[in-house]
């Protein structure tokens, strides 16, 4: 797995898990496009797999994260998952 996939993944599914405000499908539809746009070929169908069936298990109530209110508050329906994946990226440089 790309490091790539791996890093557009965790934010995907940090925004299923702590951010009430943003549907799971949109966090899902982002991070294709991401993927699409900075990873393989296989990137995106990759990346729409392996967060769909989080999100299946997070519907189920077989995963959970416990956020802090904090930690929501950072990102929220208008900071998008490419903007906070830009936004990281940029403070590690």
């Amino acid at each position: 797995m790309s490091g790539v996939d791996r890093n557009i993944m965790r934010i995907a599914v940090y925004e299923m898990l702590c951010c009430e405000d943003i549907p799971a499908k949109v966090s899902i539809n982002e991070a294709v496009d991401i993927g699409k746009k900075f990873g393989t070929e296989e990137s995106g169908a990759f990346i729409n797999g392996i967060v769909d069936g989080i999100r299946v298990a997070v519907e189920k109530g077989e995963v959970s994260l416990p956020c802090s209110e904090a930690e929501s508050e950072q990102m929220t329906a208008e900071d998008s998952a490419e903007e906070a994946f830009t936004r990281r990226a940029n403070q590690r440089m």
